[in-house]
């Protein structure tokens, strides 16, 4: 467990069984009594459900925007632990961990929750997804994304819409799911399509839909990342098929300018390798980055919670980072652009100077620009996130640099570039970190998109304040 954290938990005051906590807690989550107390609020605000939740981050932006969460699910154990812990308010009951093709997910959300105002989620994605695609195809020359079976989890989605017939839905997924599948003539899109036009002909109420590939770095994200953001409204609650449109016109519109490496990781331990661990204590000095208060990022918190380093413990890694590598190069630029001088530590294939390929093996980053891509396969290297010594290019101060500061980032700084808050904790073991974090959708996009559909919602929506109490206090909780 976390040393740190036990130090707090001890010295901590909760009588009574009557949570003491202040807002500024930092640990607060942990403690029966404070997720009691919460559960137990009156909830009056318009609720939401996430299927396929991952580690939360679109519930993060929804509950940030006034949405009371009320129930979840999915398949992975260590995303499904960070949801209950980061999520007090919601009863450990309706927060689901399991596979939902073998669950009654309608039936559970109407026993326990009523009729949602929104569903929102991303069905896994990893099948539609380039890197994902390239994994499964070097291990079997016959794979087909078709045939892969998380290509049609969107049905699932379908089903609970066309059960619940929610006031709107929200489905976020890979830019893979707008393009042909192979040489097939099919769109995963289409036939989610299809699928809103049978829920049109067989179900009470139908839903106007739009859908856009959004560049999620204009929202304001630090970070190149491009997802398919679909939105439907009950057609019912509609005043003019141009409110939609509105809502993605307006994603982003009080950004003025990138949101950059720097301004993302401002105020974290700089690290060096092998450095940091599940929480470190203490924080830099100086005033939060625009982005950093614009998104609730930093909160009253002093601890870093999974800020780790990874040790890269070989040679050669160590000597492309310290000596290789310069901000902005990838392997390709090594092999190609060097003069020869380190062409021999890049052992992999990048295609030809004239046809690159697999660029990104390795990549040293920029701290004046946005990040790449922020993915799961972090999990397995962060080579193609390496970060140069703050203090040599950024900070010039001789006395604090520090080659062993060149590092792949710590799956807090890969939440800092997805716009979780930084007392968010990342449960499981630390490579599902980097898989969590990589997997969930940005809680800044949650935030905005809620903000966007609240106005359009409330109107129609009559208050509900009955909600059923929690169970009695269970250690599970």
């Amino acid at each position: 467990m976390l040393p740190v954290l036990h130090r707090a938990l001890a010295g901590h005051a909760c009588t009574g069984g009557v949570g003491q906590c202040e807002e500024d807690c930092e640990i607060r989550q942990f403690l029966l009594s404070h997720r009691l107390q919460v559960q137990q609020r009156e909830q009056t605000n318009l609720t939401a459900i996430d299927l396929f939740a991952g580690a939360g981050g679109f519930s993060c932006g929804l509950a940030h925007s006034g949405f009371d969460m009320q129930w979840a699910i999915d398949f992975n154990e260590y995303a499904t632990a960070t949801y209950r812990l980061n999520h007090p308010e919601i009863p450990h009951r309706n927060i689901v961990c399991s596979d939902i093709r073998e669950t009654d997910a309608a039936e559970q959300i109407r026993s326990t929750v009523g009729e949602p105002d929104l569903v929102v989620g991303g069905p896994p994605c990893q099948s539609l997804s380039l890197a994902g695609y390239r994994s499964r195809l070097a291990a079997d020359d016959d794979y087909s994304t078709l045939d892969d079976e998380r290509t049609s989890l969107y049905e699932e989605y379908l089903d609970i819409i066309r059960e619940l017939q929610p006031k709107a839905l929200v489905m976020e997924n890979v830019e893979g799911i707008m393009t042909e599948v192979g040489d097939t003539g099919v769109r995963v899109i289409d036939r989610v399509l299809e699928g809103f036009e049978d829920i049109a002909a067989t179900s009470e109420y139908g839903y106007e839909i739009q859908f856009d590939l959004v560049d999620l770095s204009k929202l304001g994200l630090p970070q190149s990342r491009d997802r398919v953001i679909l939105i439907g409204v009950r057609e019912d609650i509609l005043e003019n098929d141009f409110q939609i449109e509105s809502i993605f016109e307006n994603l982003g519109e009080d950004q003025s300018c990138k949101r950059t490496l720097r301004q993302a990781l401002a105020g974290l331990p700089k690290l060096l390798r092998g450095e940091g661990g599940r929480v470190v204590a203490g924080k830099q000095p100086g005033s939060p980055s625009d982005y950093i208060a614009e998104n609730f990022i930093a909160g009253d918190t002093d601890l870093s919670f999974n800020h780790r380093a990874r040790e890269h413990p070989m040679e050669k890694d160590q000597r492309l980072f310290e000596e290789a590598l310069d901000p902005g190069d990838t392997g390709w630029d090594v092999k190609y652009k060097k003069d020869d001088e380190y062409s021999d530590l890049i052992e992999y294939d990048v295609g030809t100077e004239e046809n690159p390929r697999f660029k990104d093996k390795y990549r040293m980053l920029e701290w004046n620009e946005p990040a790449p891509t922020v993915v799961a396969h972090l999990a397995k290297d962060a080579n193609s996130f390496v970060l140069p010594d703050y203090y040599e290019h950024v900070v010039d101060d001789e006395d604090r640099a520090n080659k062993e500061r060149y590092r792949g980032i710590t799956p807090r700084e890969a939440a800092r570039l997805q716009s979780f808050p930084d007392d968010w904790i990342f449960l499981g073991p630390f490579t599902s970190w980097f898989r969590q974090i990589g997997n969930a959708v940005p809680p800044m996009v949650g935030r905005q998109i809620g903000n966007l559909l609240t106005p359009m919602l409330a109107d129609e929506t009559s208050v509900q304040t009955d909600r059923e109490l929690p169970e009695p206090a269970t250690s599970d909780d």
